[in-house]
């Protein structure tokens, strides 16, 4: 694997480690807002809404741990991929039966479901399994600085074009 790749990979992996532990402190700071979240999908009646919000803050923080540790990270990533997939598929479910209105309840700018949040968990969940496929088995201290400040600079980034998003659809759910 040529260099490159390998700090490509390595910078994807700390993007979706960064984005799943901002994602579980956030549910866990504030769960009974996220239990309101889970409830308003409608995927499970509304009296199972609670343990299933626990079920999801406890797979999305035993994921960040299955990242961080090295011998772990490719099926915390892979794992990662599919909880991001899961949400894609659960967003679409709801657009596709017209429930537009709901916050998606990621942990960034508060977003109302669309169809860019679709792609953006489709996207997300392939620079996972990206991540988990080619990950490096070890970096030198001047590659992983590399790696860990190139990934906080896409977070950034990342947080930057949910913002952008969350305006745009709020400007345009006021005809703006």
């Amino acid at each position: 694997m040529s260099p490159m790749f390998a700090l490509a990979a390595g910078t994807a992996g700390v993007l979706v480690l960064l984005i799943m532990l901002r994602a579980a402190v956030h549910k866990s700071l504030d769960f009974t807002e996220f239990q309101g979240f889970v409830a308003d999908y409608r995927i499970v009646p509304a009296r199972h809404a609670a343990q299933t919000a626990a079920v999801v803050v406890i797979a999305e923080w035993l994921l960040v741990g299955l990242i961080v540790w090295p011998a772990t990270r490719s099926a915390g990533l892979t794992g990662a991929a599919c909880l991001l997939a899961a949400y894609g598929a659960i967003i679409a479910r709801n657009l596709r039966r017209g429930h537009t209105h709901i916050e998606c309840g990621c942990g960034g700018a508060p977003q109302v479901l669309s169809a860019s949040l679709v792609v953006r968990n489709v996207m997300l969940a392939g620079l996972a399994l990206f991540a988990a496929a080619c990950a490096p088995s070890a970096l030198t201290l001047a590659a992983a600085l590399a790696v860990v400040a190139t990934g906080a600079f896409s977070l950034a980034l990342y947080a930057l074009f949910e913002q952008l998003n969350a305006n745009r659809m709020y400007l345009t759910s006021r005809g703006l």
